[in-house]
């Protein structure tokens, strides 16, 4: 799992064992040695393409969509991808395709704190959402378990949980680990991974996807909702998606 002090961690052992190769996936080594690769994900494809879902549905005629055009997003904590990049992207994702609607944003504080990942998921459905972005790891619980009683919808990342709520999760935006992993290993076996390097990896190199295939989405998502995403995920396929304005 990353985290935010991992490229740091392999910069200083790197240095410390200078003959001995190392690899990083999910995070970037923004200077890197000799002796060090490194892979992360374009965040920026995967929470944009989170926001287009999560305004189409709080304006669609779905059984748990209100009135209201709002839609939230709880993090885990605070970190520097999480700011500068997915709670930006996520924000002009939902006004790219509904640019009335507002975007709430909590903070747990904790990534395995269920109460009050549900604490806050109850004060953003209070102030009139209906859809909430969770990237809270084990936080997102609560968060699951307050929509469920509130006859809300929760959109997740990384890998495919909608089977764990299938009325509650209307979609997951994924991240293709094992893809990247499998990838790497094959390139360092047939000596074709570029130390001294860092790239990020998308939509594009097949990494960034989400649960087009999956039964439960195929039947609780409207088809209208589905086809605007696919259109939108073939956009981010062909070039970057577009800065959001503070960047």
């Amino acid at each position: 799992t990353f985290t935010e002090g991992m490229p740091a961690s392999v910069m200083r052992v790197a240095q410390m064992f200078p003959n001995q190769k190392f690899a990083l996936l999910d995070g970037i080594i923004e200077e890197p040695l000799p002796n060090t690769y490194s892979a992360a994900f374009r965040d920026s494809e995967m929470t944009f393409l989170a926001g287009i879902f999560a305004g189409l549905v709080t304006s669609s005629d779905l059984p748990g969509a209100n009135e209201e055009n709002v839609v939230g997003l709880i993090a885990g904590d605070t970190y520097p991808a999480m700011t500068n990049i997915m709670r930006p992207y996520f924000e002009l994702g939902v006004a790219t395709v509904n640019p009335s609607a507002k975007v709430l944003f909590g903070v747990v504080g904790s990534w395995s704190d269920p109460s009050r990942g549900r604490e806050l998921a109850a004060k953003q459905f209070d102030a009139g959402a209906d859809i909430i972005l969770s990237i809270a790891g084990g936080s997102g619980v609560g968060v699951i378990e307050e929509a469920s009683v509130r006859g809300r919808y929760v959109i997740t990342v990384d890998s495919n949980l909608i089977p764990l709520n299938p009325k509650v999760i209307l979609a997951s935006f994924l991240k293709h680990i094992d893809r990247l992993v499998s990838k790497t290993i094959a390139k360092a076996k047939a000596g074709e991974l570029l130390f001294g390097s860092s790239e990020r990896v998308g939509i594009a190199e097949g990494m960034i996807d989400y649960t087009h295939d999956d039964p439960y989405f195929l039947s609780n998502v409207p088809a209208e909702i589905r086809a605007e995403l696919a259109k939108w995920f073939e956009v981010l396929k062909d070039s970057e998606a577009p800065s959001p304005k503070n960047e």
